[in-house]
């Protein structure tokens, strides 16, 4: 089964941004299960955690750990924004994995499968 990792805005907003951010993330990833991927989802693994613990450093061990050619990225609309999205991009394209960019107002990425 292939991997699809959703990147995209969580930290360093208001907490309905935050809340909202989490939703197009849990979303997206429940659409690509449907479709057939294994999903790690980072918003819904450290939903509401307090700050302190290095989540950025985790989430890029785990994106080192993909596959490239066999694995994906899909980084959700606005991750521009987002300093931890950027970093997570940055790797996926030095490890060569492939990346999917969200649509304007929706959780759901340009994808393999037409999302």
């Amino acid at each position: 089964m292939n991997i699809a990792y959703i990147s995209g805005p969580y930290s360093n907003i208001d907490i309905f941004e935050i809340s909202n951010n989490i939703a197009k993330a849990r979303s997206l990833a429940a659409e690509l299960w449907r479709l057939g991927y294994a999903v790690i989802c980072p918003h819904l693994n450290t939903a509401f955690f307090p700050d302190g613990p290095d989540y950025i450093g985790g989430d890029l061990e785990i994106i080192s750990r993909l596959i490239p050619g066999k694995d994906i990225m899909v980084m959700l609309f606005g991750w521009w924004d987002s300093e931890g999205a950027v970093k997570e991009k940055e790797l996926a394209e030095q490890i060569g994995l492939e990346i999917f960019y969200g649509k304007e107002n929706s959780s759901m990425a340009e994808s393999p499968h037409n999302l």
